[in-house]
């Protein structure tokens, strides 16, 4: 259900992100929750890679097309929005084209209307991973935003969720105070809030009918209470105060608390309870590279050159989507050039910076170390150990001299359900004969075909049961999920 608050569905007639300057708001009158919605958190670039505004809310089922790319940053994880067209046409020149488009995606956001989980009727279905963005009418203190005073319960508990705070204007230039609630916690942002990973967001509903999620806003500070602090505008003159149509209940204090119900997805909802995806997830490789050179382009771009440590993984193909991460540098490579005509064993890239700096220079004399995060393709098949992870490292790279105790892991591109990862089904670690062809008579003996299924061949392996001495080419072991639920572990 979209929400008709003014005209159309778009969030308060048009608010832009606001990464300019700003006032304090003008104090004066009630502060009030206006409206919520739930959407897609992205950053948005241009055809580019450039990086034309971060932390945007569009409609949750958007996917790739003509005019869109959804993508994932693999180093942070936050999700990209790349518009197919430049974000300026010259100089301060906006392209039009690019503000349509980005208006377009912001279109269409779900209302997460004024109920309470009392209330009759079907409660808004919220994805676990989708965020929640709420709007008031005053700028807001990010100071004063936290778990204790914008608090996201699910299934009767306080959620761990990320806040981001940013101020627009509405349509008519009033301000507008926007939060943004995302519950999901990748590795690279729990290192920066102090926050617990979780790569799948608020906990799943048990039914399609019950509100399990609630929204709360205090409005009054209750110390005796344990009510310490409240939500307040920039200003640090006006709190919240709850309108008449807003559904609220009692503090321990007897003070109202502004409410929102909803529901989170579950199992038996599209994709899981997860928001629309169209793509599926990959493996991920992280390789140690020196870059010898890096060239400044103007208008935010950079050209590297760069060569992948590891003799045998040289092979790997670069690819739009790659990042290279150096100190707090983290680049985006937007177009892959071709090899390096003076080094061949090097490629050329262009590309933004997502986040850091990165000094121009010639660095052939000393490589900068940095890594390279690169998906699976299936033009790197002849290359798979390079997507593979032991603990302890093996003595040669990638697979060679592996300590007969190392464990096996695999990251993805985006998070995944550990249900869905299972030894011996999803994820099966085994021996293979290297000698023999597909001609071999013996049928667990020879690697896989091309043409047929991986299903078939695990099928065809000599098992723990079968074997005659010991526990045959497949290994057993517990799968350790980490709790961004991109990394599994196989212990054999």
């Amino acid at each position: 259900l979209c929400a008709f608050p003014a005209v159309s569905c778009l969030p308060t007639g048009g608010i832009g992100g606001g990464s300019g300057s700003f006032g304090s708001g003008a104090g004066v009158g009630a502060m009030h929750l206006e409206d919520a919605f739930w959407g897609r958190l992205v950053d948005v670039m241009d055809v580019d890679g450039i990086i034309v505004e971060r932390d945007v809310v569009i409609r949750e089922n958007l996917v790739t097309d003509a005019n869109y790319v959804l993508a994932r940053n693999p180093v942070t994880g936050a999700e990209t929005l790349s518009i197919q067209e430049p974000h300026l046409n010259g100089p301060g020149l906006e392209n039009p084209a690019f503000t349509s488009l980005l208006r377009a995606a912001r279109y269409g956001l779900v209302a997460v209307p004024p109920k309470g989980p009392g209330a009759n009727g079907i409660f808004t279905r919220v994805a676990r991973n989708g965020v929640i963005r709420l709007e008031f009418n005053d700028y807001i203190d990010p100071a004063t935003v936290n778990r204790q005073t914008v608090q996201a319960v699910l299934n009767l508990s306080v959620s761990n969720t990320r806040y981001i705070v940013k101020q627009g204007k509405n349509s008519a230039g009033e301000p507008v105070g926007i939060i943004i609630i995302d519950p999901t916690i990748s590795d690279y942002e729990s290192a920066e809030t102090g926050l617990p990973e979780n790569g799948l967001g608020f906990l799943e509903s048990d039914d399609q009918l019950v509100a399990n999620g609630l929204l709360r806003i205090p409005t009054t500070l209750e110390p005796l209470y344990g009510q310490t602090q409240i939500l307040t505008n920039l200003a640090g003159n006006r709190t919240l105060v709850a309108k008449a149509q807003d559904p609220t209940e009692l503090s321990a204090g007897g003070t109202p608390i502004v409410i929102r119900a909803f529901r989170s997805g579950n199992g038996d909802d599209p994709f899981r309870g997860f928001m629309v995806d169209m793509e599926k997830p990959s493996i991920l490789a992280e390789l140690s590279v020196g870059v010898s050179f890096v060239g400044d382009l103007g208008s935010g771009l950079f050209e590297l050159s760069y060569g992948i440590e590891a003799i045998n993984c040289q092979g790997v193909s670069s690819k739009v989507g790659d990042v290279l991460e150096y100190g707090d540098a983290i680049f985006l490579v937007s177009e892959v050039l071709g090899a390096n005509p003076a080094a061949p064993s090097e490629v050329l890239v262009s590309g933004a910076l997502s986040q850091g700096s990165l000094a121009a220079g010639d660095y052939s004399s000393e490589p900068l170390s940095a890594k390279l995060h690169t998906r699976y393709a299936d033009v790197d098949a002849h290359l798979q150990y390079c997507w593979v992870r032991f603990t302890a490292a093996p003595q040669i790279l990638p697979a060679e001299e592996v300590d007969p105790y190392a464990t096996v892991g695999l990251r993805f591109t985006e998070a995944v359900v550990p249900l869905t990862v299972k030894s011996l089904s999803t994820m099966v670690l085994h021996t293979f004969n290297s000698a023999a062809t597909i001609d071999s008579p013996e049928p667990n003996s020879r690697p896989i075909d091309p043409l047929e299924s991986t299903a078939t061949y695990i099928d065809r392996l000599m098992g723990y049961s079968t074997s005659g001495t010991g526990s045959g080419r497949i290994f057993l072991g517990p799968i350790e999920a980490a709790m961004d639920s991109r990394t599994f572990i196989l212990a054999p």
